[in-house]
Order: structure tokens, then sequence, then C-alpha cells
């Protein structure tokens, strides 16, 4: 039996608010949230007052320049919808209230409507743009990551009726694109060079020896780099097995070039490697820091990680913090 293919065949894009828009939005995100994750009224009130100061955010005509909504709708039903509202500081954007009906997914119609808030955030001069969701949406997941969004926090939320992992990705808009890749015998120069950038950077005592950083390219292991297009080497991370503690690895060596932080390098590179690690079967990711690194506590922090006892016997580290990766 063939599968059926779904087509974009009679819906409409349009931009602004039409009557009985903010209803129907509502609506559906009350009954999708509240059948598939359990969500309470308060969730299905908040969407409707947050959509309602919105329509009249958009009444502002200069407001218009920075801030846009958009309906797809399907014999004359909205189907669909998307906005981007300006937020702070200047130059950021927050794409909200983003949704698709079940009876058109498949077609093609959440890619187009993220297709078109992109675009527009790229003419109006945003230099970022981000969002909230929740961990378990895989499908709107891959469809932010296909648009350059990455993972750069997690938070529990429990003030709509259950309790749910609430994620905020990001996606920058200007400079230049930064790609991750996992390391193979060919970059281990390249590798060598940048950890020993970071290593210089930050006073690190105790270095590995080239035996040692051979280690990171062994089962077990890994080491991941993001690269320019021009193949310049932008920032690092590396992998271990941690084998004093069942079912840990520790994570290593994270760093960005001073001149391409900010483009969610150390972001991408982190969750590239907690996808590896789970996959490797580890259960907790553990790292060691100090406690004048207050930026890097800030980010592990934002995700997910939260301190711990002291597991090993570095004397430059002050700061000792594991993550679930179950």
């Amino acid at each position: 039996m063939k599968t059926q293919t779904k087509s974009l065949t009679g819906i409409t894009i349009t931009e602004g608010f039409e009557p009985g828009a903010i209803g129907e939005i509502t609506a559906l995100h009350g009954h999708y949230y509240a059948r598939e994750w359990g969500l309470n009224e308060r969730f299905e009130a908040q969407v409707a007052a947050g959509l309602a100061d919105f329509a009249m955010l958009l009444m502002d005509q200069e407001k218009q320049a920075k801030n846009r909504q958009w309906l797809a709708k399907k014999d004359g039903r909205v189907v669909g919808a998307i906005a981007i509202q300006e937020d702070s500081p200047a130059g950021t954007a927050r794409l909200r209230r983003f949704i698709v009906a079940d009876e058109v997914r498949g077609t093609g119609l959440g890619n187009r409507l993220m297709d078109t808030a992109m675009r527009f955030c790229r003419e109006a001069g945003y230099d970022t743009v981000f969002l909230w969701t929740y961990l378990g949406l895989d499908q709107a997941r891959h469809l932010y990551e296909k648009h350059g969004f990455v993972l750069v926090e997690q938070k529990a939320h429990t003030d709509w009726g259950r309790p749910v992992t609430y994620v905020r990705f990001k996606c920058p808009l200007k400079g230049p694109t930064l790609t991750i890749s996992r390391a193979g015998a060919d970059d281990r120069a390249a590798a060598k060079e940048i950890v020993d950038e970071y290593c210089q950077s930050i006073g690190v005592l105790h270095r590995d020896s080239e035996s040692e950083f051979e280690k990171y390219f062994e089962g077990g292991s890994g080491v991941w780099l993001a690269r320019t297009a021009q193949g310049e080497v932008a920032g690092c991370i590396l992998l271990r097995p941690l084998p004093q503690i069942e079912n840990a690895c520790e994570v290593k060596r994270l760093y960005v070039k001073p001149q391409y932080r900010g483009l969610c390098a150390a972001d991408a590179m982190l969750g590239a490697l907690h996808k590896a690690a789970a996959a490797a079967g580890y259960k907790w990711c553990y790292l060691d820091t100090k406690d004048d690194l207050k930026a890097a506590i800030r980010f592990y922090q934002r995700h997910g990680y939260v301190d711990c006892q002291r597991y090993n016997d570095n004397e430059q580290a002050t700061i000792f913090m594991r993550r679930n990766l179950t």
C-alpha cells in the first residue's frame, strides 16, 4: 500500500490577524497541548492573552516594521500560524506561537511558515532570533535545527499542570556560519593546536601528553570541532570515559576563539557531544571548572548541569558538575 503524500494545495498564507483568528490560534494550541502534553487551562489562557496583546501591538504601524503575524488558512479556517515579535536586547527577535493543525501536518506547511518568518527576520535587520519550546517535540526541533537554531538553555517548568523541560533555541543571523563535526585522524594536528590555545588562555597547569591526547580518538572518547566555511577551526570540545564512575564520561576543553563567540558554537558542540555520549551508552556527563570562570558556569547550568561532589584530584578545579543524559 502506497503512503499518500499530503499537499499544500488549497492552503494560503497571509500576514496579520483576521476576525476570529485569535480564537482559532488559541484553540489549536489548547487542543494540541492538552491532548499531547496534559497542559491545563492556564496555558491556553496565556496563549490567548499573548495573542490579544500582540494584535493590539500590530495596530501600531510603526511596530509592524519589526513585528509580524502570519496565518495559514484552508477552506476558510486557520490551520497554522507563526509570529515574530521584537524582544530585548536590541536586535533580538522572538519566534512565537508556531502551530500547525493535525490535518495539515506532513504537507510542508511548517517549513513554509518557518521560511517566511526567518526571511522576515533577516529583512528586518535582526541579529538573532530565539524561541522557547519543550523537549519531546521532535518534529518541531528538527525543523528548528534545519533553520539554524541551536539549543542554548533548558529548565524545569511546572506552571501549566505537569512538569516539562522547557528549552530555548537560538539562531544567530549575522556573522560567519560555523559547522560542527567529529574530528578524525586527519584532524589531530588541528585539534591539538586549538586545545593548546585553550589551555594557554586559562592557564591550565596539567596538559595532556601526546599519548594522552591520542586517546581522545579511541573508542568511548571523541573530539568535536567548529569550523568556518573556509575550514578555519573556531572551537573544540573533548569527551573521555570516566572509569571511576559507572556509566559516566567527562567533558573537557570546551573552547571557542574570541572572534567567533556569540554564534552558538559552544552550544552546538556540547549538544553534539551529549548526543554521541548518550548513543555510546553513557548515562552521566561530568566536568570540572574554576569558580572564577563565571560565564562557563552559567553556560553549563543553562544546559542542565548541577553541582556535584569532587570526583578528581585536579588542584585547579573548584567547581564540579554533572548532567544526566537519560
